[in-house]
């Protein structure tokens, strides 16, 4: 018997080495960069497979940080930098020392594949190095430039590289878009492109002065610049997620545009832009910025942001866009029901998931209740529905000390967050809606997108799977990564509802 139990125990004991080298990466993939230096100095076997994870990807901020990577990564003789694919640097402080430490790293760095360099023109001007290194790369396929000049555009004509993702960015007053579009002439294959400027000049450029386009380019981030829609149609017709930081154009406030792309994976804009831009093409995911419904007197943008007229826009895009997923900020008030929610239903019966932000401006000891009355109302309203699979809740009752301007307060949140409170909405929404799959509640903020597939909110949030329980649905809390994985399908283009059944 004995040794029956010694046998069997034998069998299923098995230690951190007896793991193959494919399964021993893959565990160390999922640590941190400082928590896979530490593991690599608890035995020989783990120092090459965790240091190549730590070192595929590296961020470094400030010249103290700089140096010692510098020192570390150019040390020995163990080719450290063939490990290196990913790397981020922003350094401002003794920019001639940055710049110096940057050069050297680049030179030697050839199997990078994503770089991220900030400020590029300070670190040019000080040191041409870094512009000769960044321009032999040859494997790049993401590259981020931030702070571009005149030194930087003429570097980007010797790129070697030919990247699929591109992010410039400059802060100069005199560099305009049609300066960056110059530089682009040499890349025609890039898939991503984000164009980042505070220049906000009267416009130029229009479909005319679109002498060449991008046909590669599918995702679009364009901040405020003096492009037309117009102009940016004919340069990228083949675009399927537009992302359009601020409110954008600035200068088309007496003209009306109608221009557009026969379709769009998703859209990303400003309530405001709407004032100028009739969109009458189909758009499957529609991410509106700017919280509607919010009183004028807590608007830090100035007497008279919030109207009406915010409301009715974002409807009358909603009816022509006819999306599937929609994603929102709204204030929570009860008076909406009736008004924007009944409205927006039947503006977009197509929708399939619905993403908002519920906001509230001022601590109420009841905003609790309140919530619950308004996620009850609301409820029966989604229901008419006939697609709605996905319901997502961002209670943001911090609002209120984001939206004050009088100095520094001592502010008690409207409500805190709650498994207890978030389950009890949940369980609302699943009573009523008789088609949904998936619910999620939590509290947190709107998140900035970075791609059109990233979660629409930052906090603590919970999910939950509707399953069938005999002739009864009921609430499964899942895990977070499980539900966003639900959340990714339901919210994909290539989603087909009669795949699966619920529970």
């Amino acid at each position: 018997m004995s040794k029956a139990k010694l046998s069997n125990s034998s069998s299923v004991s098995m230690g951190l080495f007896d793991l193959n080298q494919d399964v021993l990466f893959d565990i160390v993939s999922h640590l941190s960069t400082h928590d896979a230096l530490t593991f690599s100095l608890t035995a020989r076997r783990l120092c090459d497979i965790s240091r190549r994870h730590a070192l595929s990807n590296v961020s470094i901020h400030g010249l103290r940080r700089l140096s010692k990577f510098r020192a570390f990564i150019l040390a020995g003789h163990d080719a450290r930098l063939q490990w290196l694919r990913k790397l981020s640097v922003n350094s401002t402080d003794e920019i001639q020392q940055s710049s110096q430490h940057i050069a050297s790293i680049l030179a030697q760095a050839t199997s990078l594949v994503n770089l991220s360099v900030d400020p590029l023109e300070l670190l040019l001007q000080y040191e041409f190095r870094v512009g000769t290194a960044l321009a032999a790369l040859s494997g790049l396929r993401q590259l981020q430039l931030f702070q571009l000049g005149d030194m930087s555009f003429h570097m980007l004509q010797k790129l070697r590289s030919d990247p699929i993702s591109l992010s410039f960015s400059t802060r100069s007053t005199i560099i305009t878009f049609a300066d960056l579009l110059g530089q682009l002439k040499v890349f025609q294959h890039v898939e991503h492109l984000e164009l980042e400027l505070l220049r906000r000049a009267p416009s130029r450029l229009h479909v005319h002065n679109a002498l060449l386009e991008w046909p590669s380019v599918r995702q679009l981030f364009v901040s405020p610049c003096e492009a037309s829609i117009e102009f940016l149609v004919a340069a990228f017709p083949n675009v399927r997620a537009l992302h359009l930081r601020g409110r954008f154009i600035q200068n088309i406030k007496d003209n009306q545009s109608t221009a557009g792309w026969r379709s769009l994976d998703y859209l990303e804009v400003h309530a405001k832009f709407f004032e100028h831009w009739h969109i009458t093409f189909p758009v499957h995911y529609l991410s509106v910025h700017l919280v509607l419904a919010i009183p004028a007197e807590l608007s830090l943008g100035g007497p008279g942001r919030y109207s009406d007229a915010d409301l009715a826009n974002t409807l009358d895009v909603a009816h022509n866009a006819s999306p599937r997923v929609i994603t929102l900020s709204v204030m929570a008030y009860q008076k909406l029901v009736n008004t924007f929610w009944t409205s927006l239903v039947k503006s977009a019966p197509r929708l399939r998931c619905i993403e908002v932000e519920l906001c509230e401006s001022q601590t109420k000891k009841d905003f609790g209740s309140q919530l619950r009355t308004l996620i009850d109302a609301l409820a029966p309203v989604f229901a008419s529905l006939k697609s709605l699979t996905h319901v997502q809740i961002c209670v943001d009752s911090r609002f209120q000390e984001f939206m004050t301007i009088d100095g520094p307060r001592d502010f008690r949140l409207a409500l805190s967050p709650s498994l207890s409170i978030a389950r009890g909405l949940a369980n609302i929404l699943i009573a009523q809606i008789p088609t949904l799959r998936l619910v999620s509640v939590g509290f947190g903020v709107r998140e900035r997108r970075q791609n059109w597939d990233a979660l629409p909110f930052k906090g603590e949030f919970w999910w939950w799977k509707v399953v069938s329980e005999g002739d009864q649905r009921a609430a499964q809390q899942v895990d977070t990564s499980l539900g966003e994985l639900f959340r990714a399908r339901y919210c994909s283009t290539q989603y087909d509802p009669t795949s699966e059944a619920v529970g």
